[in-house]
């Protein structure tokens, strides 16, 4: 997956991170492009989610979906 998103805090993009690396589900979490703005600190994460939660079904269209998360205290 690859998402933006804003982080109220490096402390707060650093528990986002630390969180990744504890759960199984999200893999190779790599967060880039940081940079503080508008008092908030702005990220772009990609990601691999663990296959065994997906579901894939060849006939269905391919869609791209734009995600933007806020990551709070």
């Amino acid at each position: 997956i690859e998402a933006t998103g804003a982080a109220n805090s490096f402390n707060a993009l650093a528990a986002s991170s630390k969180s990744f690396a504890s759960d199984g589900r999200i893999k190779d979490a790599i967060f880039s492009g940081i940079k503080v703005q508008d008092n908030l600190v702005s990220f772009t994460l990609a990601a691999t989610i663990d296959p065994s939660l997906t579901a894939f079904d060849p006939t269905v269209s391919t869609t791209t979906v734009a995600t933007t998360t806020t990551i709070g205290p």
